[in-house]
């Protein structure tokens, strides 16, 4: 019973209350024998075991939005070079600035142990780390974007 990610950071957003809401319903259905017992399911593993799974997916699913960031930063880039739009090096040089604003927003704007449950299975905890890669994913796109400019125009 875990909404979408896009429709909790909508709701974050625009909803607020509606996100409360949610996460309250949320939290309620967390302790009834259904949800007990998909936790149990997954308790069954050792502690050790979904760990290394949880570090594996974590790695992985990493490991591709920021290569996937960066493809579209540098195809963005190298299609506006090629388009002929005017100052791509003052473009550059914007979206390396805004790439670095968001990358430290995303740093500064993580909300972490004074949210944190055990699990962290909670609603307000998903949508923390779902605008935390997002914020990364979008500051990565745009620092491959400028650099793409850059290398772009010297070509």
């Amino acid at each position: 019973m875990s909404p979408s990610r896009w429709k909790l950071l909508f709701y974050l957003l625009t909803s607020p209350k509606r996100l409360v809401s949610l996460s309250e319903r949320h939290g309620a259905w967390m302790n009834t024998p259904e949800a007990m017992d998909e936790k149990n399911k997954k308790l069954s593993e050792s502690y050790s075991a979904r760990s290394v799974v949880e570090i594996r997916r974590a790695l992985c699913t990493s490991f591709w939005l920021v290569v996937g960031s960066i493809v579209v930063g540098v195809l963005a880039g190298r299609i506006y070079v090629w388009c002929g739009f005017p100052n791509p090096l003052f473009f550059s040089e914007v979206s390396q600035y805004i790439g670095v604003a968001i990358l430290l927003w995303a740093t500064l704007g993580k909300i972490g142990w004074s949210i944190q449950t055990v699990n962290g299975t909670t609603l307000p905890e998903q949508v923390n780390d779902f605008v935390y890669r997002l914020l990364y994913v979008i500051g990565s796109f745009f620092l491959a974007l400028s650099a793409s400019l850059a290398f772009g125009t010297a070509i």
